[in-house]
């Protein structure tokens, strides 16, 4: 039977000097560690309202599912479907509203930028 020898496969790998993350990450913000931004202002700001607006409507999109939730489970009670279709058209306007903020939030930024 013969044995083979898998000694230079596992050498030991680290991690700091190998990859060259190290190199990478020192190139990127200096030796001083110290982050430099090259962007302007309006580009930071559009980007912070975008943020916030994907968050928001992630919201109202939760809310939509939750009304057609509430309109599955009424089990044909027309106050609880009457609730449910509220639910659901504000969530709809609520979605229109962000997109159209987006949208805004989009232009705006492609004119200062």
């Amino acid at each position: 039977m013969m044995f083979f020898s898998f000694q230079g496969l596992a050498q030991a790998y680290d991690f700091e000097t190998d990859s060259g993350a190290f190199v990478t990450g020192t190139n990127a913000y200096g030796s001083d560690n110290a982050v430099v931004i090259n962007r302007p202002l309006s580009e930071i700001i559009a980007d912070i309202i975008r943020f916030v607006l994907t968050f928001i409507g992630v919201f109202f999109l939760i809310l939509a599912l939750y009304a057609g939730f509430k309109w599955m489970t009424s089990a044909g009670n027309d106050d609880k479907i009457g609730d449910a279709k509220k639910t659901l058209q504000n969530a709809i306007i609520g979605i229109i509203v962000v997109l159209a903020a987006y949208a805004i939030t989009v232009t705006i930024a492609s004119i200062f930028s």
